[in-house]
């Protein structure tokens, strides 16, 4: 029969009805949230399902940029929408940030096309305000982290003419230090990332690129690649359970990671990218971004959950 209590990863074979069967993750599902207060692109999305904020990013005001520039942040409790602390830098661009709700790191982006500065700044959140930490050691246009606030991991963009870049910087909660160059150079990268600073994970980029890599704390090494390339979209989970969506211009693609293979998911209801996740494997969002060439506040939230699942032979 089948256990009453089965453990995440356990396999049986249930002689009464003749059938194998597992405990593990059940197919999940995208549906309608929230949404945003305000439309946004390259915003900075952190935290989780019941404890989050989207930070800065671009209002659909002009054809030529991402300004004004919304400098206050996004509260999200599960159920609402609130107004959050200010921060101090209003940056346009800024998809470097990291953390918790209440303890969070947001660093780099920049200001306004089409002249593009790039910059090193960062900041701290503890929930109520913003306050200015220390510099990156370089500035940096775009870009993707992962981490806490004292273990950070920011995957850098470059500047300016090549915007190709393969460094990673470390956060301590105090100061900036260089980390290991990701195997391959990617344009700003503009990829996904999830996990911590000594277990995370970098997911595609600029060029479509289905290249995975994972990072160990000093070191980047090859992972197994996506089904299908993507950039710009977003990411939420661990190095070893992943959950990577959307993308540039308009993907509704969903892919999960299980450390060791990347499986297709079902797909979101909007596709859109220049946005980031937040959440685990089982329970992310997806918060904003561009379908197309507008901006919108559409939020969708991803649920999969444990139970028995049935393997038959078709």
């Amino acid at each position: 029969s089948d256990p009453s209590n089965p453990l995440e990863g356990e396999v049986w074979y249930n002689s009464t009805s003749n059938v194998l069967k597992a405990y593990g993750n059940t197919a999940g599902t995208w549906a309608s949230g929230t949404a945003l207060p305000l439309a946004r692109s390259l915003a900075v999305t952190i935290g989780i399902t019941t404890a989050g904020m989207v930070v800065l990013g671009g209002t659909p005001t002009s054809p030529t940029g991402y300004m004004p520039v919304p400098t206050a942040t996004t509260e999200w409790d599960g159920s609402n929408w609130t107004t959050g602390g200010v921060v101090n830098h209003g940056e346009g661009s800024m998809q470097l940030g990291f953390g918790i709700l209440t303890a969070a790191v947001i660093a780099g982006g920049y200001q306004a096309l089409p002249t593009i500065p790039g910059l090193a700044t960062s900041e701290e959140y503890d929930g109520t305000t913003w306050t200015t930490s220390n510099d990156m050691s370089e500035a940096h246009s775009d870009g993707t982290a992962a981490g806490t606030l004292t273990a950070g991991l920011a995957i850098t963009g470059a500047n300016a003419p090549s915007f190709v870049g393969a460094e990673t910087e470390e956060y301590n909660g105090t100061s900036w230090t260089a980390g290991g160059n990701l195997g391959q150079g990617r344009a700003r990268p503009q990829g996904s990332s999830c996990g911590t600073q000594t277990a995370g994970l970098c997911i595609g980029g600029e060029g479509y690129t289905t290249t995975v890599e994972q990072y160990d704390g000093a070191s980047w090494t090859a992972a197994p690649s996506l089904n299908s390339g993507m950039y710009n979209g977003g990411a939420s989970g661990t190095q070893t359970l992943a959950l990577a969506y959307g993308g540039h211009p308009a993907l509704n693609t969903t892919e999960s990671y299980n450390g060791s293979t990347w499986s297709a998911e079902n797909t979101l209801g909007t596709g859109r990218g220049y946005c980031n996740g937040m959440g685990t494997h089982t329970a992310a969002m997806y918060c904003g971004g561009q379908p197309g060439s507008g901006y919108v506040a559409t939020v969708e939230e991803w649920t999969a959950g444990l139970g028995v699942i049935t393997f038959t032979d078709s």
